[in-house]
C-alpha cells in the first residue's frame, strides 16, 4: 500500500494498522465507512479487499484531501468527505461495516478536536453509529484500557440496534 501522511494528520501506528488489518477480513463485498479517516489506511484497506462501497470522513479538511491523495495512489476508490462524526451523513444511509480509529485515550485538557478523544467521544459515536447500521452489519474500534472497559462495554450495549450482538475483542 502507497502512504504517505500530511504533517497535521494522525500518522498510521499499531492501532490504524490493527484496525486495517482486521477491516481487510471482512470487508469483501461489504459497504463500508471509515470514520476519521486520517491518512485513509482503513479505507483503503477496505477498497483493496474488494469492499462493495467504500466510504471515508474526517473533521480535519487536510486529512480528507490526504485520503483521497492515498486512495488515487492506490487506484481505488474511495468517496472521502468532510464530517465531524455522522453529522454529514445521511440519516438514510446504512453501513455494513463501519470502523473507527478514534482518538481513544481521555484527555484532561481538550485540545484541538480532532485530537481529543476518550470515553465522551466514543459515546457519541457509539450513539449515532446505531442508526447508520444494517443489520448483521459490524461495528470496529480501538480504544484503550484509559478509556474504561467498563464503560465502553456498557455504553456499546445500550445502543446496539434491538437483537444485535456485542463482541468485545482484546488484543
Amino acid at each position: 500500500m502507497i502512504l504517505d501522511t500530511y504533517p497535521t494528520v494522525y500518522t498510521p501506528r499499531e492501532d490504524s494498522q490493527l484496525l486495517a488489518s482486521e477491516v481487510k477480513k471482512i470487508a469483501k463485498g461489504k459497504r463500508v465507512l471509515d470514520m476519521g479517516c486520517g491518512s485513509g489506511i482503513v479505507a483503503i484497506s477496505a477498497a483493496l479487499a474488494d469492499a462493495k462501497e467504500v466510504l471515508a470522513c474526517d473533521l480535519n479538511p487536510a486529512a480528507v484531501r490526504n485520503t483521497e491523495e492515498n486512495a488515487a495512489a492506490n487506484k481505488v476508490l474511495v468517496r472521502v468527505f468532510l464530517s465531524n462524526l455522522f453529522e454529514a451523513v445521511h440519516p438514510e444511509d446504512k453501513f455494513d461495516l463501519i470502523a473507527f480509529n478514534a482518538p481513544y485515550l481521555p484527555v484532561t485538557i481538550p485540545t484541538d478536536i480532532q485530537w481529543s478523544g476518550g470515553k465522551k467521544l466514543i459515546d457519541q459515536f457509539l450513539e449515532q453509529a446505531k442508526q447508520h447500521l444494517n443489520k448483521d452489519g459490524q461495528i470496529l474500534f480501538v480504544f484503550s484500557s484509559l478509556t474504561g472497559m467498563e464503560n465502553v462495554e456498557t455504553v456499546a450495549e445500550q445502543t446496539m440496534p434491538d437483537g444485535e450482538k456485542l463482541f468485545i475483542g482484546r488484543f
